[in-house]
């Protein structure tokens, strides 16, 4: 890491980190980016712990900065007419996964899992018992 280089593991303290968060913070980074590069940093020492080069974690009690948490505003009817409308004109070939999506709330890997036996159409019930999601095994 650039901003901790010039120092040696072993002599890597809380200091230092709280240093590295307040330029981070003065740099104009996110919380939650701040948040993510000392939580690397973070098991980044806990393996040298691990491995005995270290006998404490210098990233533990660290003051983080505090994320902002907003209120996401969902769509309402008139948003999600639109965009169907929108889809159909386009002729999205997923138009139909999008009004599933967006007439009954379940999430895209949970639509994507379905199968025939979970969808009941003349009674109007849809089942949702699996999900898939991406795993990167890189």
């Amino acid at each position: 890491m650039p901003a901790l280089g010039t120092v040696r593991l072993e002599r890597l303290t809380h200091v230092h980190v709280a240093r590295l968060v307040a330029d981070l913070e003065a740099a104009g980074r996110s919380a939650v980016t701040v948040r993510r590069i000392v939580a690397t940093l973070s098991s980044a020492m806990s393996d040298a712990i691990k491995r005995r080069r270290l006998a404490h974690n210098p990233a533990s009690h660290v003051t983080l900065p505090t994320v902002e948490r907003t209120e996401r505003g969902g769509w309402g009817v008139a948003e999600g007419v639109a965009f169907l409308a929108y889809v159909a004109d386009q002729g999205d070939r997923d138009g139909e996964l999008w009004e599933l999506l967006i007439g009954t709330g379940i999430r895209k890997g949970e639509a994507l899992a379905l199968w025939w036996c979970d969808v009941d159409i003349g009674g109007r019930v849809l089942h949702v018992r699996r999900t898939l999601s991406s795993v990167d095994n890189s």
